[in-house]
């Protein structure tokens, strides 16, 4: 599980919770079978494999590069300076260009030009 939950969170930074929660309701789908103690003629093994299918699937689903993110975070950077003093978000697919702003720079004690930073 710590390994998988590694995973999600790597692919998705922006979401720990939501990987968290996919991750416990695969685990949950699992544990099903034996809460609700059903049985079935083919044995227990068969409810087993196919919970056990089923959460690979979700997670898969989550995993996969498919799933690209809208919202990205960004560190603007002030263009005189270079010091690195603002986090920002914007959305990838309205704005794909980079991002520029005024801002005030403590470095420079003055409003500069900050961009952001790739």
């Amino acid at each position: 599980m710590p390994i998988t939950l590694y995973l999600l969170i790597k692919k998705m930074p922006d979401l720990p919770g939501f990987s968290f929660g996919l991750l416990t309701f695969g685990l949950f789908i699992g544990f099903l079978p034996v809460y609700g103690q059903t049985r079935i003629p083919f044995g227990d093994s068969l409810i087993g494999v196919a919970a056990s299918v089923i959460s690979l699937l979700l997670l898969l689903a989550a995993i996969l590069p498919g799933i690209k993110r809208t919202k990205g975070c960004f560190t603007l950077r002030c263009s005189e300076c270079k010091s690195e003093n603002y986090i920002a978000t914007k959305n990838r697919k309205t704005h794909p260009d980079k991002f520029q702003t005024k801002k005030y720079c403590p470095k420079c004690n003055k409003q500069t030009l900050h961009v952001e930073k790739k």
